[in-house]
């Protein structure tokens, strides 16, 4: 596309839509190993349009002038992201705040199957680092607040765009790059058998 490109222009911001996630772990003393899955979902914010629908679509030019001296341009469409993710992590629960409840800090790595900007189902590797507060009501029952982070690098992908002037020689699909790293919370119930 050549000067046209909206490069860090275009920054779309998300909201979670959907999330749902699961762990199973062992653990051994202050160390821990589990498996967690999730399937989250991201849709662009429509905070700051005027017009509901108008956050999914953007525009930049070709950096090309038509006939007449008009600058062409195009329309893109970003639907959002769906991300099906496991991980592996490692934790240590050794800070305590007191005989029951305590804090702990996880690190892991995992696959994501990502839909995003027509790379549907691509797998990527990913990385975890989440620290979170862990009480205790029963021997084998505590409840659970967390904020992780979360990494992916460059998702690549084809950006569906419509022209806006006749341009001869692009096509409909763009290839198009996505940095994609997030911070989110979690809350639930954990039994220790």
């Amino acid at each position: 596309i050549g000067s046209g490109e909206f490069g860090d222009k275009y920054r779309p911001v998300y909201t979670e839509d959907f999330g749902l996630s699961g762990s199973f772990g062992y653990r051994f003393g202050n160390l821990g190993i589990e498996i967690e899955g999730s399937e989250q979902e991201f849709h662009p914010s429509a905070a700051g349009y005027k017009i509901e629908g108008n956050a999914v679509h953007f525009a930049f030019t070709t950096g090309k002038s038509g006939a007449k001296g008009e600058v062409s341009g195009f329309v893109g469409e970003n639907p959002g992201m769906h991300l099906g993710l496991v991980l592996l992590n490692g934790c240590y629960s050794g800070l305590r705040l007191d005989e029951k409840n305590g804090i702990y800090s996880c690190l892991g790595l995992g696959l994501a199957a990502t839909d995003y900007l027509g790379g549907l189902g691509r797998l990527r590797a990913l990385w975890n680092a989440k620290i979170g507060v862990e009480l205790q009501f029963t021997k084998n029952l505590t409840m659970f607040g967390e904020v992780y982070y979360r990494g992916f690098g460059v998702l690549r992908g084809k950006v569906r765009v419509f022209s806006v002037a006749a341009v001869e020689g692009v096509d409909t699909l763009l290839s198009s790059g996505m940095n994609v790293s997030y911070v989110g919370n979690a809350c639930g119930v954990r039994y220790l058998f």
